[in-house]
């Protein structure tokens, strides 16, 4: 006897098996194609009137594009989705536009390195190219692996660091601080990676609790370039520190 037959068990049409490798494509493909998030993010209309939701803003601190998404992306980006899709749930107005940090070290490295290119000989303008190359090719990757997070937004109109108009905005607003007495210049000392050969910021730095003694050293300067004109050469020294 078949005694599944003898049970009142519930009716669904959920199949046994979740199959989601199969399926999780499938929903992400309806989702883009039946264009769910502009449907949930879209101001309702009543006798053709639209309704004044109140709006709830979440500015995307952007990932760089340096490379496939790791689980520190992952976390990150799924966190913020998770409030958007929440707060757009709740009655607000909750557009979110991702975004990518598009500049700096990080992409410069990685992108030279995979070409083979040596950046202390190489010229300027063919180092920007590459780096530009090299992080539209990661903007689209990682795009379509957030994506496949399931996280929504307005991916068709990303905010991008390398676009004219926002390098445009930055110098206009460094401008400004120009012109408002922001900036000076002057001598600081800072950290130096010889091997990225760049300097390095407070936050990179990093630090170990190992016993050591630390050593200053003098140099004497023979030639100061013409930089220190009220002190005298003998009296003028460069101070290192090492352990």
């Amino acid at each position: 006897m078949d005694y599944n037959k003898t049970l009142n068990l519930p009716k669904t049409e959920f199949p046994m098996r979740a199959g989601l490798a199969k399926k999780e494509p499938q929903i992400l493909e309806n989702w883009e194609k039946n264009r769910v998030w502009e449907e949930l993010i879209r101001k309702p209309l009543i006798n053709g009137e639209k309704i004044n939701k109140p709006t709830y803003l979440l500015h995307d601190g952007p990932p760089y594009a340096n490379g496939s998404i790791h689980i520190g992306t992952a976390m990150n980006k799924i966190l913020k989705d998770i409030i958007v899709k929440s707060k757009n749930m709740n009655g607000y107005y909750s557009y979110y536009v991702p975004g990518w940090d598009t500049h700096g070290l990080p992409i410069e490295l990685i992108a030279l390195k995979s070409e083979g290119v040596d950046p202390t000989n190489a010229d300027p303008v063919l180092i920007r190219k590459l780096c530009l190359k090299f992080a539209k090719e990661n903007v689209e990757k990682q795009k379509e692996q957030f994506k496949r997070l399931g996280c929504w937004g307005d991916w068709d109109n990303p905010y991008l660091t390398f676009k004219p108009e926002y390098e445009a905005r930055q110098i206009e607003i460094f401008g400004q601080m120009a012109l408002d007495g922001y900036l000076y210049k002057g001598f600081k000392p800072v950290y130096w990676c010889p091997d990225c050969v760049t300097a390095l910021a407070e936050a990179e730095i990093e630090y170990e609790n190992d016993p050591c003694t630390s050593i200053y050293v003098k140099f004497n300067i023979t030639d100061d370039k013409g930089k220190f004109k009220d002190i005298p050469l003998e009296n003028a020294y460069a101070v290192i520190w090492t352990t």
